[in-house]
């Protein structure tokens, strides 16, 4: 049976971890995500505790894109963060970085273009509305004024 001792050894703190991680390699979330192949929410959930510790497939993920990162660290929270190659770790993340935000650039201006197009199609929409609106009442006007007509000639 483990006791209380044994139990509060085992935690580890996920969200330190994760953050001493960032700071390492330079990067914030979601880039970070990105260059580990990652979802963002799987960092997020690390970030904010709900993830409790590193499985086996994340450190994996994570040490085969950065080697210089210490296993150890990202399983127990004891260590350093990097092995002996700081520096080059530092200069990688710079790099994905970099190659991220020009990567994104693109996409972004494709996304910020279609987000432009789209409040134009919505505006003509309320526009065809409002005539569509004005063209029922124009038409109720007139089956008044037939009623109306109709009821005279009688």
């Amino acid at each position: 049976m483990i006791n209380q001792d044994e139990r509060a050894e085992k935690v580890v703190n996920a969200p330190a971890i994760i953050n001493a991680v960032l700071a390492a390699v330079g990067m914030n979330p979601p880039k970070f995500a990105a260059a580990v192949g990652v979802s963002y929410q799987r960092i997020f959930d690390l970030k904010r505790g709900r993830t409790k510790k590193f499985n086996p497939g994340m450190v994996k993920a994570i040490t085969d894109r950065f080697p210089q990162i210490n296993k150890t660290f990202l399983f127990t929270g004891e260590g350093n963060v990097l092995n002996d190659d700081a520096p080059k770790l530092a200069e990688a993340g710079a790099g994905v970085a970099a190659v991220d935000d020009r990567a994104l650039k693109p996409l972004l201006d494709a996304m910020r273009a279609m987000q432009e197009k789209m409040e134009a199609l919505a505006n003509k929409e309320r526009e065809l509305l409002l005539k569509e609106i004005e063209l029922v009442k124009r038409e109720a006007q007139i089956e008044i004024k037939e009623l109306k007509l109709n009821m005279n000639a009688k």
